[in-house]
């Protein structure tokens, strides 16, 4: 054990690990990147995490810099949780429900908390937070405010940025910050202070004034994208409150480690009457959007048939219902939670009405319970367990924002790009907030397909630039896409940014290398030629 690693051990009521077996599993998420840390620590209380970052501070005072990168389910697709130096699992110890409020539906937690566990025991007080991930069965609520997350009834609640109402903040000198909205003379008094948290309230707002014609981009660019810190946009708001909260959340781990956060609830998730349409053609399928818009669903999602080949090619079953649609295009899937089923069962029968003469194939009922979705969206991830040991389905093109009058044209430059690079390039997403995913076929194995890789991302981030639309819509650009998204963004935005970074953490400790435009040579250096989810999964279970 190093002599950083011996003196953590010593003055935290936590572990400290760093055995091989361990930091193995800690050097990779669910990115096709890995990185290999110095140790992993396991922090049990708050207090933990100040003296782990205030050590690491004094030793960056000296020259000596590590990092730290806070750690949940490590379900994160952009390399966000792996690093070099400290590893800070929370999902081991710091994964406590302190309290729920029911009058203001407010939920106290740690990070550590698992997001699926979290809205299973918040369902016993009628109540639930709605933007939760796909992953939520190994996400934490922790890594879904770093990222921002959205997911499946997103396109009516929101992202994560919504429901987070206050953080207990860890700064990168070891001080402990509590957000909260601030009024006008509150925030005057936070100027003052000659701490690293007056610095801190100094600089951003400063930042916010001398640059106001910059926030009110940042706040277009926040509508649709998780790019930089598009936070800064909700910070100030024009009666002079001020709040760094939204800046916080979607950070990933680079401006400040939360070790506490107040969440507020919806009312409980109410049960979703699904019904699959499937298409003949992709064309009647993109027809058919806003007619099915007009229903007012609280889920609609389309995928092309190919992620479904691939999961019935490695024996998934799709029973009841996919016998029915075997020769289809693409498939929409549509739900409704209205809160009366009487309004339910009427809109079912309006959508059968409308699509009565259509040559589509519609399955509802008994048929298409939650289950029967389940394995649906399941099948989106067979590509990332390869039926080979050379073939992987990289996340590279996850959470693209495609405006909505733009999709059939990126249907259609999906189509040129898989030509283009002979690969397959499955395609689902969200017809609500218009967040699509785009997974190719590569042997990362092959310094060929390696560059294919960045070439793809390459590509996709151009196509959504001539689109209008956003290629960093979900979560964020972590390790892998900066270099990419950022190029497309004007200097004094990013210098915004650069600017953000440096007031919170002036040594580069928190999680360097991600919010930023990595070398190539550095990404390549960290990209994993065995790539695959299985590995996620293990290294998942395990921490």
């Amino acid at each position: 054990m190093s002599k950083v690693a011996g003196y953590l051990q010593s003055h935290i009521i936590g572990e400290v690990s760093t055995s091989v077996d361990v930091l193995r599993l800690m050097s990779h998420d669910a990115s096709p990147l890995e990185l290999m840390p110095e140790m992993v620590v396991y922090p049990r209380t708050t207090n933990d995490v100040r003296k782990t970052a205030r050590f690491v501070w004094q030793l960056a005072e000296k020259g000596h810099n590590i990092a730290i990168t806070p750690r949940g389910g490590g379900s994160d697709q952009t390399g966000a949780a792996i690093g070099h130096g400290v590893i800070l699992n929370f999902s081991t110890h710091m994964n406590q429900i302190f309290e729920y409020e029911p009058r203001q539906r407010f939920v106290r937690v740690q990070p550590g908390v698992n997001m699926l566990s979290l809205n299973q025991s918040l369902a016993l007080n009628d109540a639930f937070i709605p933007s939760y991930p796909s992953s939520q069965a190994i996400a934490t609520i922790g890594g879904a405010v770093a990222n921002n997350a959205t997911g499946p009834l997103s396109g009516r609640y929101g992202s994560m940025r919504r429901w987070t109402y206050e953080l207990e903040v860890v700064l990168s000198n070891g001080d402990v910050l509590q957000t909260k909205r601030l009024s006008k003379r509150e925030l005057g008094k936070k100027r003052t202070l000659q701490t690293f948290e007056g610095e801190i309230y100094r600089c951003i707002d400063d930042i916010i004034i001398d640059n106001p014609h910059l926030i009110d981009g940042i706040q277009n660019l926040a509508a649709h994208s998780c790019l930089g810190y598009t936070g800064l946009a909700e910070v100030k708001r024009r009666d002079g409150s001020f709040d760094l909260t939204p800046l916080i959340v979607g950070s990933q781990g680079t401006l400040g480690i939360v070790t506490e956060m107040i969440m507020k609830c919806a009312p409980t998730e109410r049960p979703i009457d699904y019904t699959v349409i499937a298409f003949g053609a992709k064309e009647q399928a993109l027809e058919s959007i806003a007619t099915l818009r007009q229903f007012a669903p609280s889920v609609m999602e389309y995928y092309d048939m190919s992620s479904v080949i691939a999961g019935s090619a490695r024996g998934k079953s799709y029973k009841p219902f996919i016998e029915s649609i075997e020769t289809a295009a693409g498939l929409i899937v549509i739900g409704f939670d209205d809160h009366k089923e009487r309004v339910r069962r009427k809109k079912l029968k309006n959508l059968l009405k409308t699509f009565q003469n259509s040559n589509v194939v519609i399955v509802t009922g008994a048929n298409v319970d939650p289950t029967t979705i389940d394995a649906l969206r399941a099948s989106r991830y067979y590509g990332l367990f390869p039926s080979s040991t050379t073939l992987s389905s990289p996340p590279i093109a996850d959470g693209l924002y495609v405006p909505p009058d733009k999709l059939e044209s990126f249907m259609m430059e999906v189509g040129l790009l898989a030509d283009k690079h002979r690969t397959k390039l499955s395609l689902w997403g969200r017809l609500l907030d218009n967040v699509y995913y785009v997974r190719p076929e590569l042997q990362l194995k092959k310094a060929s397909d390696r560059h294919k890789l960045y070439k793809l991302v390459d590509d996709f981030t151009q196509l959504m630039i001539a689109m209008g639309g956003a290629s960093v819509a979900e979560a964020g650009e972590g390790r892998l896409l900066g270099r990419f998204a950022y190029a497309a963004v004007d200097p004094a935005l990013l210098e915004v940014f650069t600017r953000v970074k440096q007031a919170f953490d002036p040594y580069g400790i928190l999680n360097p290398g991600v919010k930023t435009a990595n070398d190539i040579k550095d990404l390549d250096a960290q990209l994993r030629q065995d790539y695959s989810l299985i590995q996620f999964a293990n290294s998942s279970v395990c921490g």
